[in-house]
């Protein structure tokens, strides 16, 4: 069997049981040539429940107990397959396009790594205080559809939401 195009790496630490939602959505992405390495960051091992939905021959779980949010992304790069890593937060639901508009967008322009917009999901009603500047402090980051070709200063990429490719 071929190695995948994309794995899908997600460090988890302490939010197990957001992380079925998560797979699920992945399940029913658009784009399906992708593998999933989860990296189950703590102590002591975590990650019992595994998505009925996302096949579990795509499906990886890596015990790391070194905490930190570096590390297991590191170790999550060192089990990738694919020849992209398309990263993920462990609370993130991607859209079931997410994963093909970060492969069309590395396609598009050519680039090494692309990120895309995080909506935190506030609704109803907000306090007056979390304007957009305390929402970016806490990683929303809102582009409206539109394709950026470079960043600029004020600009960044979310780590929670960015691909690159992991051959040069």
């Amino acid at each position: 069997m071929r190695s995948p195009r994309c794995s899908v790496l997600i460090a988890s630490h302490g939010r197990a049981r957001h992380l079925c939602e998560v797979l699920d959505a992945l399940a029913i992405q658009t784009q399906s040539d992708f593998d999933v390495v989860v990296v189950d960051n703590n102590i002591r091992p975590q990650i019992k429940v595994m998505s009925t939905v996302l096949c579990s021959t795509r499906l990886r779980v890596i015990h790391e107990p070194r905490v930190g949010l570096s590390i297991a992304r590191n170790v999550a790069v060192a089990h990738a397959k694919g020849e992209i890593a398309a990263f993920l937060d462990d609370d993130a639901v991607p859209e079931p396009s997410w994963l093909a508009e970060l492969l069309a967008g590395l396609g598009r322009h050519g680039a090494s790594v692309v990120g895309g917009s995080m909506d935190l999901g506030v609704r109803g009603n907000v306090p007056d205080w979390l304007g957009t500047e305390h929402r970016r402090l806490l990683a929303e980051l809102l582009y409206d559809g539109q394709d950026i070709r470079s960043i600029g200063e004020s600009q960044y990429i979310c780590g929670g939401n960015m691909a690159a490719a992991t051959t040069s």
